[in-house]
């Protein structure tokens, strides 16, 4: 073989170019008008945000017209991101929309909005706490999560308004009601956390946590605020 190979290396290599290619490859990397394909790989891993979007900002800063995978990852997710977020405050618009329609007042409805509000802190709380990151696929949770969680609070602030803040609600027929009905509902959405699937999995955790924050919250918060006030009103009524 290296007798063979010797006369060949000896001679000069000639450039080689596209029409040396194989068909197979030609039709890939070589355009109908003589074009290249050009393939850039990153150094960095793709599926994290920070270093898809430094590579994507150095290479559209060279191309601006380039495209791929990588382009359309990065430009979905951040096309779900402002998605969501506009279907999470017109879904907030029309909560507070039907709160004002039912009450036909601001203070109920800003009771029912707080009940809602200290469950979103509580379910962030809870996923960092769990170390549950939010991604394109449990993000669709959050616009769910306003209309769901706010049923319980709206429960109990008309409760409250029929037959006065200081009665209790534990014991009741309303308050084992909407603690059942909210452990249906951890239930039924907690079973997507057994899927295979991580972006099912990840649903799941979330709008389990979701619920079971703004139950735990509408439970507790609108008593505890109307209870607070209504000392506060009676400490003002008693004689000095």
């Amino acid at each position: 073989l290296q007798r063979r190979a010797a006369p060949l290396l000896r001679e000069p290599l000639s450039a080689v170019g596209p029409e040396h290619l194989p068909p197979a490859l030609a039709e890939r990397f070589v355009g109908p008008q003589g074009s290249y394909l050009l393939r850039i790989y990153p150094h960095g891993n793709l599926w994290n945000p920070e270093e898809l979007s430094s590579f994507l900002s150095e290479v559209r800063g060279e191309l601006p017209e380039v495209s791929g995978v990588p382009v359309l990852l990065h430009d979905s997710s951040e096309l779900m991101l402002r998605s969501y977020q506009q279907a999470g405050w017109v879904a907030l618009a029309v909560v507070v929309v039907c709160l004002l329609l039912l009450f036909r007042s601001l203070g109920p409805t800003l009771l029912a909005l707080g009940a809602l509000l200290v469950g979103a802190l509580w379910t962030g709380g809870l996923l960092a706490l769990c170390g549950i990151e939010l991604n394109p696929a449990n993000l669709v949770a959050l616009p769910l999560l306003l209309g769901v969680g706010i049923d319980t609070a709206v429960h109990v602030v008309h409760r409250a308004r029929e037959v006065g803040p200081r009665a209790p609600l534990a014991g009741t027929s309303l308050g084992r009601a909407l603690f059942y009905s909210g452990l249906t509902s951890v239930a039924s959405f907690g079973s997507l956390y057994l899927a295979d699937h991580p972006g099912t999995a990840s649903i799941g955790s979330t709008i389990t946590l979701g619920i079971f924050c703004c139950v735990a919250a509408g439970l507790s918060v609108p008593g505890a605020l109307l209870n607070a006030w209504a000392g506060g009103d009676d400490e003002a009524e008693r004689p000095a």
